[in-house]
């Protein structure tokens, strides 16, 4: 695990952005309820209607539009959209009755169940791209339940089915999922840190090549993550504020508070107490306000917390990360 700096003798860890192969944004009832849709890049969900495909969401002055083949369809705050590398859902039955069962048990946290399911689909997954997309979901699985050398291997089995299919959008997302795992792991002596980077810039470029505007804030926010991991402080900054600003602009709440939240982790690693506290604040209520629950909301309470039991200003500190002997 990759948790190296303190500041006011407190234990931060940078806000991961939420996973490639599945971030979520709250969206509202433009989505008809219970309808089904055929869209692009996205499972749209309105109170029990979902539809799924290949492509992805862009921003519009009303919302997040979902664009393909057929009508752009503009999701506002009440529907689910999930991402999705690739059509899962559109695969044989099947295959979508394996995979819905396993994301019903991966939300549950039942992470083996999760995987069992996830390879049942890939039995009868009928494409590249989209064994690939079940690649992604077992390494999810792997990852959350800290297992990262499977996850690795995962999401580089991903990688390379995407790259067989010559899905430029799914090997943004395995390159993505990989820079995160070597990021988290942050051996100094395997240089897991320049692989990181390395993935994110890769994951970057495809996603604007391919004008993705999610990608890229996603891929700028991890490249954060591993400056901040270095202590470069100011790229990780200035990564965090160009992904906030990519967030803002195609108004997506969640995105928004893990940047403000890795924002107010910096200040606080430089001793600028009221300053995280601002930006803590801030992150906290855009978390609240979308109802997002798991590991970073509760990693913005517990700094408040214990900004708030440190008082004012104090000079940063750092622990620095040890090599293998």
């Amino acid at each position: 695990m990759h948790v190296a700096w303190s500041t006011l003798a407190i234990p931060f860890r940078w806000l991961w952005n939420r996973i490639r192969g599945r971030p979520t944004v709250q969206a509202d009832r433009s989505v008809a309820a219970g309808r089904d849709q055929t869209v692009r890049g996205a499972v749209v969900t309105a109170e029990g209607g979902a539809a799924a495909s290949e492509g992805s969401a862009v921003a519009t002055s009303g919302g997040v539009a979902v664009t393909g083949p057929g009508p752009t369809i503009v999701v506002q705050p009440g529907a689910t959209l999930n991402y999705y590398a690739d059509g899962v859902l559109q695969g044989p039955q099947a295959v979508r009755d394996h995979f819905e069962e396993g994301q019903r048990l991966q939300d549950a946290h039942e992470h083996e169940k999760a995987i069992v399911e996830f390879q049942a689909a890939l039995a009868t997954a009928d494409t590249d791209s989209r064994r690939g997309a079940l690649h992604l979901h077992i390494g999810i699985s792997h990852y959350l339940s800290g297992r990262l050398v499977q996850a690795e291997g995962s999401y580089s089995e991903a990688l390379r089915l995407f790259e067989a299919a010559a899905d430029e959008q799914g090997r943004a997302a395995a390159l993505g999922d990989l820079g995160i795992v070597y990021t988290e792991r942050g051996d100094l002596d395997r240089g897991d840190l320049e692989r990181a980077e390395e993935c994110h810039k890769q994951a970057l470029e495809i996603d604007r090549r391919i004008d993705n505007p999610l990608g890229q804030a996603q891929d700028l926010g991890n490249l954060g993550n591993v400056y901040a991991e270095r202590g470069d402080l100011d790229r990780a900054e200035e990564h965090y504020k160009q992904a906030l600003e990519i967030f803002r602009h195609i108004d997506i709440p969640l995105g928004q508070a893990n940047q403000l939240g890795n924002l107010g982790l910096l200040a606080a690693q430089r001793g600028h107490t009221e300053d995280a506290r601002r930006l803590l604040t801030e992150a906290l209520a855009l978390y609240e306000r979308v109802g997002a629950g798991g590991e970073n909301p509760e990693k913005v309470r517990a700094a408040l917390r214990r900004l708030g039991e440190a008082g004012g200003e104090e000079k940063p500190r750092r622990r620095a990360r040890k090599r293998k002997e």
